[in-house]
């Protein structure tokens, strides 16, 4: 039988599913997701479309106001493109559909003979089949070590990413030189964790208050832990209230995401 405590905390959710209904979902999101039941119910209930929230700062609307025939997305975080069968498609579905031909057509790289390396493919420069994401990356670095292209910081002439060094002297800089130099642009511009007030950080993330502040990499995963293991311990003594004590193992709860 279930506990008083039990009842109590998930009365809404036993008068809109139920009894029968109320103990399953409870149940099922308790042992294997580790998220509450209020939390399931609140979300369910939410009348906001997932399509008309603007993914990243990067995303871009349809010129004309149009959405994607795929997902019905109204932001795009690349290019929108012309779906095949009329009306715009926005990056990812492009992406995902091109890969999906790729495979269904047997595409295999020129170069590797691997058909599943990288989710973009490219025309090969033979004009006689493909070329994969990686190997792609993989000729970039060798024609830059070609020509003779190094760090200007550290003489590095190997690296995954090249970037324009600061100097404006068209030279370039690795990338074990750029983040450091990154996180010192960012120092001077003042920006700052609005929880712990530090002005380094290997990573910066838009705080989720939602009011255009940032937190640091450190800040964000503190946060993240402790949501886990709260997430995890409330699952852990609900289940044992319930009488399933063969169900009383904590239960491994997943980050988030990053915001």
């Amino acid at each position: 039988m279930l506990s008083a405590r039990i009842l109590q905390t998930h009365g809404h959710a036993f008068r809109c599913f139920g009894k029968d209904r109320a103990v399953h979902i409870y149940l099922h999101v308790n042992t294997i997701s580790g998220l509450s039941l209020r939390g399931y119910v609140r979300r369910s209930s939410s009348t906001v479309d997932p399509s008309s929230q603007r993914p990243s700062r990067a995303a871009k609307e349809h010129p004309k106001g149009d959405k994607c025939k795929n997902c019905s997305s109204l932001y795009s975080t690349g290019k929108w493109y012309k779906h095949p069968e009329g009306g715009p498609i926005c990056q990812s579905c492009y992406s995902f559909r091109k890969f999906a031909e790729a495979e269904s057509n047997g595409t295999t790289c020129l170069d590797c003979g691997r058909g599943t390396t990288g989710s973009r493919w490219y025309g090969h420069p033979s004009g006689k089949g493909a070329r994969c994401q990686r190997c792609v990356d993989h000729e970039r670095m060798r024609r830059n070590t070609l020509a003779g292209r190094f760090c200007q910081d550290c003489g590095s002439k190997q690296t995954s990413h090249w970037y324009l060094h600061p100097s404006g002297d068209g030279s370039s800089m690795c990338l074990p030189c750029y983040i450091p130099e990154k996180l010192r642009r960012d120092a001077l511009a003042g920006r700052v964790c609005k929880d712990c007030r530090t002005t380094k950080t290997s990573r910066w993330l838009l705080h989720p208050s939602g009011d255009g502040s940032f937190r640091c990499h450190a800040c964000y995963m503190k946060e993240r832990r402790a949501k886990s293991r709260e997430r995890a311990a409330t699952a852990t003594v609900e289940v044992k209230e319930a009488g399933h004590p063969r169900l009383a193992r904590p239960v491994s709860a997943g980050g988030s995401g990053e915001y």
